[in-house]
């Protein structure tokens, strides 16, 4: 069973986390004293711990993305999302826009249809780089280390 890593969440005192004295804080993961959440200088040394503490090391992150990739390949029915992520190895960068006038002679789309599947592909998966521009207009990149991982599930 996996330990309490932290309780309760409230915006005391303009923190977004509130811990408690418990055994396993994200500050003492981090090797800070028990109870002990600094802020500042340290909270992104801190979270960047825990992250490590809970994800575990690169391969298994990897693995898990893996995992998640083929069940959200499986799913697809119609072969549109093998053809995004196809698009975004052929074309290194692309906007939303720019997928759906790619995609539009083949399927029949919408423009928030094709944002929430490269959502999904860029926040749950994690395999893509989102690059947000000061016009609000977001592209998205295929991460390199993705890419031959990218080619072999959409190849099969």
């Amino acid at each position: 069973m996996m330990p309490v890593l932290f309780s309760g969440t409230g915006t005391d005192h303009g923190s977004r986390y509130q811990f408690h004295r418990i055994s396993a804080c994200p500050a003492r993961i981090a090797g800070f004293p028990n109870g002990v959440f600094k802020t500042g200088k340290y909270k992104k040394y801190i979270w960047r711990k825990l992250r490590h503490y809970l994800m575990g090391s690169q391969f298994e992150i990897e693995q898990m993305i893996e995992g998640r990739l083929r069940s959200y390949l499986s799913r697809d029915k119609t072969g549109i999302r093998r053809e995004v992520l196809r698009l975004l190895l052929r074309i290194k960068q692309m906007t939303i826009a720019d997928i759906l006038a790619e995609l539009k002679e083949q399927f029949s789309v919408s423009f928030h249809t094709m944002a929430s599947m490269v959502g999904i592909i860029a926040s749950r998966i994690g395999i893509l780089k989102v690059n947000r521009n000061v016009g609000g207009v977001s592209t998205y990149e295929l991460k390199e280390k993705y890419a031959s991982m990218v080619v072999r599930l959409v190849s099969a």
